[in-house]
């Protein structure tokens, strides 16, 4: 299942989105620490890994992810969309991020803040990975 998917599913759910990746329930409330290199690792596909940067902390009103997109042979990837905001910032690397039908060339240091519910998807250009911190947040309840 795509991200966007589970992150709906857990939504309509009312519970984390790590309950339906780990089977386990996030834990702490005061802080969650993770060193370099770790976090909770997710491997939806090949061409993506992510790795969730407050696995443990409950009640969360953003999703951290450290992103790592490998470079793939496809014109448009396929776009997924999702209740919420996203901020993503490249750490190195370089990506063409599509929006609707919009998209953006993004390299390292660069960053964008855009409306999850509308379709969007990334692709690692010049033939490297590319590397980026995802913040997923929740859609605000009014």
């Amino acid at each position: 299942f795509s991200f966007s998917f589970l992150y709906n599913a857990a939504n309509v759910l009312g519970v984390d989105v790590l309950d339906l990746m780990s089977g386990d329930s996030p834990k702490l409330s005061t802080c969650c620490m993770v060193k370099s290199g770790g976090g909770f690792e997710i491997k939806r596909r090949a061409a993506y890994d992510y790795r969730h940067l407050a696995f443990t902390f409950r009640h969360k009103m953003a999703e951290p992810f450290m992103v790592t997109v490998e470079p793939k042979d496809e014109s448009v990837p396929v776009l997924h969309s999702h209740d919420g905001q996203e901020f993503n910032y490249v750490v190195s690397g370089a990506m063409t991020f599509y929006i609707g039908e919009i998209s953006y060339e993004l390299s390292e240091g660069d960053s964008i803040y855009f409306d999850s519910g509308i379709p969007h998807a990334m692709k690692a250009n010049d033939g490297k990975p590319c590397r980026f911190l995802a913040v997923v947040m929740k859609k605000e309840i009014c």
